[in-house]
């Protein structure tokens, strides 16, 4: 350490972190470019090279006054006298060479700074360095602040993404659910509602997004969540604001536009393909999902229907279907569509969708089978939801395993870019 008698005279502050700011307004200015991170690394060493030459030269200068006023031996913590050297300037109780302090500030987050820069422009590609540039001129700050016209029951509510998204993500995920899932949940609801935005809804034309998910994504108020999680309001709330503060401002896009990132709660083996549900895009594809039985609850179930209800309601459906023979001979072929769930079932000699067997007789999802058990008729279900885009359970399962939210995501919506919106 410095000894007792040390004159602290002439402090000579050098940031290390100053360097990293100057590069990231260049790039923002469009003066300065990097191709990749050794040379944006170069650049930084550079600055900081000059920045502590002006430095010592300032404190060199200094010091023909300094040494009229206190003609006393002066303490150095000179770099160039402690590199000539290679030991400590106070290595013996006293310094040679001159008497100026350089003290080096910020070296901690000038290293998070750069490891920041290197993942984010070089190796994520989530932004260009003069987006980040952008990004940092307005620290961080703006990006939840984008309006969305909410239709709520109290009618349409104009509100930010920071208020909105919250209390969307509380509503259709479990707050219990690991913190990777809540994120990729956070930056599919930003991705629907952007797309919902800019595509316009035409159930509700004077609003983006609605607060009923079986047209867009729940929206709860805090005195329903209060209600609903009562001791653990305030950890689960803070669950939820972390999953979106940290996930600021990210969401996905297929060709520069936000995509439709549609979600369910839980599939078996694998999601279904867009195209069966009249949604062909192509980062909406059945691909396989983690969860099963033993991690998920009633992700198998059943339901049994009496013949008498089986044929009632079908011929209130389609009143030329022949229900006369006895219920063994009323079914016939089951046609499965490319991800292996229902498509459609022939029944009374009649084809009914998948779709429309699920809505009438209250089943969780399309995948499915039928059959005539000798007294009633059977479905046995797999999953729960329409099947396509990010199985919730499958996230979270797959977080458990140790995958992040961008690799999640990279999973369920396959091709698509995970960006950053700057404004």
């Amino acid at each position: 350490g410095i000894r007792d008698s040390c004159n602290d005279t002439i402090p000579s502050y050098v940031s290390v972190l100053k360097p990293v700011e100057k590069l990231l307004a260049r790039a923002r200015a469009g003066t300065f470019d990097a191709p990749d991170y050794p040379a944006f690394r170069a650049a930084y060493l550079q600055l900081l090279e000059d920045s502590t030459r002006e430095a010592r030269e300032l404190a060199f200068e200094t010091e023909k006054w300094v040494h009229e006023v206190n003609p006393s031996m002066l303490f150095s913590l000179s770099i160039a006298h402690s590199v000539k050297t290679g030991r400590d300037a106070f290595h013996d109780g006293t310094a040679n060479g001159n008497n100026s302090h350089l003290l080096l500030v910020g070296t901690g987050s000038a290293v998070d700074a750069l490891l920041a820069v290197e993942d984010i422009v070089y190796k994520s590609r989530l932004l260009t360095l003069p987006e980040l540039g952008e990004a940092m001129a307005a620290n961080w700050k703006g990006h939840e602040e984008l309006r969305l016209r909410v239709l709520t029951d109290a009618g349409v509510q104009d509100l930010s993404m920071a208020e909105y998204l919250p209390l969307a993500l509380a509503g259709e995920m479990p707050a219990a659910f690991d913190p990777e899932a809540l994120k990729a949940q956070a930056v599919a609801l930003r991705s629907f509602a952007l797309y919902q935005r800019e595509q316009g809804k035409a159930a509700h034309p004077e609003a983006d997004v609605c607060a009923d998910p079986a047209c867009c994504a729940a929206w709860l108020s805090e005195d329903t969540l209060r209600a609903r999680w009562g001791e653990r309001y305030e950890s689960y709330a803070a669950r939820i604001h972390e999953a979106v503060q940290e996930t600021d401002g990210q969401y996905l896009v297929w060709e520069d536009h936000p995509i439709l990132a549609v979600f369910h709660a839980c599939s078996l083996e694998r999601t279904e393909d867009g195209a069966a549900l009249g949604l062909p895009a192509p980062y909406l594809q059945s691909v396989s999902t983690p969860e099963t039985p033993q991690t998920v609850r009633q992700l198998l179930t059943t339901v049994e229907v009496t013949p008498e209800d089986f044929s009632a309601s079908l011929l209130a459906l389609c009143p030329e279907a022949d229900f006369s023979g006895p219920p063994e001979t009323w079914l016939g072929p089951v046609s499965l569509d490319a991800a292996g769930r229902a498509e459609q079932v022939q029944a009374g000699g009649q084809a009914f969708s998948a779709l429309t067997l699920r809505q009438v007789f209250a089943l969780r999802s399309t995948d499915f089978t039928l059959a005539w058990d000798g007294e009633k008729f059977v479905f046995r279900v797999c999953g729960y939801g329409h099947g396509l885009g990010m199985s919730q359970h499958g996230a979270d399962c797959m977080a458990k395993q140790g995958a992040d939210y961008a690799e999640i995501l990279a999973h369920y919506y396959p091709g698509t870019e995970l960006v950053v919106a700057l404004r």
